[in-house]
């Protein structure tokens, strides 16, 4: 046996970096092309210091107050504009994604008691971006409010021990877990990784396995696809998974460090869940050409598989949330899994439970994946009219 994968390992080696040097460039070098594009779009890491379109009609004491406040709030970046008109524009040109109006009767309300009012326009059109800037808005007036409620009480004199109580009876202590700094790379980033991999690992495993098949390569392994397929099969897919984890390691490496993403749990569970999820993806590929016989066809089914994994893995979107044709799906893509690991153990640090349930769930599924896919893989290489035509 151990020769035989010997052989195989280096059987392997020669199509991706002898005579495919393209494979090698595919398997050792895009993925980090890829992965370092879109790691640089999320470099800033905090979507803060959004650009807000303010336009203080008041001009008093309270409404620069106001300004002061926004221009303190770590998410907003208030910029004036003389008029409503004048902000709205530069909002449908994209120059600010917000608009805030103070009333010209603002400061003279909050004096007379009566209730001052405030005219908010916000670009919704990118989730974070209103999410943030909204947040933003609401915490500076949440702020203001409160103050301005124990002035009033304090003058119609509440004593100072109790101004508190009365100015907000019911009183919230927010404790944002996981991520209180609204960091984007700790979801998003984590979330591209298996997304990116899925993609390249299926297709790897798919045209390896079918240019062998198409160039009539793969009689050499006839012998031991008739009589030890398993045992073939397990070099051949052997080989791509123990070259991606390695690539796996790197990418996480990566992140880890040049983003300082958190590990809060087990780096090791981590770890064992990238070669499980390598696994079975491998073992999708291997079942893809076991199914299909048709390499073009294997790699745009790979595509199909793989290319829109990352709106089903829960890292936008909740799988709970979605139909269940969707929820089925998503469970089907080794990702989901690896996403949920990674929040267990990188950012959360408490679910080693559900991390072994994950890693146990994307075992078994390659293994029965790798069985059928050999069996199918097999019958290609067994019979010459299934292979390519003589070259």
């Amino acid at each position: 046996m151990k020769q035989i994968w010997q052989q195989i390992i280096r059987r392997e080696w020669g199509i991706v970096f002898k005579r495919k040097k393209s494979c090698g460039f595919f398997m050792c070098v895009y993925p980090f092309v890829v992965m370092g594009v879109l790691l640089a779009i999320f470099s800033a890491q905090v979507l803060d210091k959004i650009p807000l379109g303010v336009v203080d009609n008041s001009q008093g004491y309270y409404s620069h107050e106001l300004t002061r406040a926004l221009k303190s709030n770590r998410f907003l970046d208030p910029r004036p504009f003389p008029t409503v008109a004048a902000a709205k524009k530069a909002l449908e040109q994209g120059r600010i994604y917000g608009v805030l109006a103070v009333d010209e009767t603002y400061d003279k309300d909050l004096l007379k008691h009566t209730g001052a009012q405030l005219n908010a326009w916000i670009n919704n059109e990118y989730l974070l971006v209103g999410g943030n800037l909204t947040k933003g808005i609401l915490s500076v007036v949440g702020y203001l409010q409160s103050k301005y409620q124990r002035s009033a009480l304090a003058g119609l004199g509440v004593p100072p021990a109790m101004l508190e109580s009365f100015a907000a009876p019911l009183q919230v202590s927010e404790n944002i877990l996981y991520n209180p700094g609204m960091n984007y790379i700790y979801f998003l980033g984590l979330g591209l990784l298996p997304a990116v991999l899925q993609l390249f690992v299926c297709m790897s495993v798919c045209y390896a396995l079918l240019w062998d098949v198409k160039t009539r390569r793969v009689k050499g392994l006839r012998f031991g696809f008739r009589y030890h397929p398993y045992i073939v099969s397990a070099g051949r897919v052997g080989f791509y998974v123990g070259g991606y984890f390695a690539i796996f390691v790197l990418l996480l490496g990566m992140i880890i460090l040049f983003f300082k993403t958190p590990v809060e749990g087990s780096l090791l569970r981590t770890l064992c869940g990238g070669a499980a999820f390598i696994y079975l993806t491998a073992c999708t590929g291997l079942l893809i050409a076991g199914c299909t016989n048709n390499l073009r066809f294997s790699l745009s089914i790979c595509a199909i598989y793989a290319a829109p994994a990352f709106a089903y893995f829960g890292v936008s979107f909740p799988v709970q949330s979605m139909p269940l044709l969707a929820r089925v799906w998503a469970e089907l893509m080794s990702g989901t899994h690896l996403n949920r690991i990674f929040v267990n153990e990188l950012l959360r640090g408490s679910n080693a439970g559900g991390t072994w349930l994950e890693i146990g769930f994307m075992l078994a599924v390659g293994t029965l994946f790798f069985i059928l896919g050999t069996k199918g893989y097999a019958r290609w290489v067994k019979h010459d009219k299934y292979l390519g035509p003589q070259l």
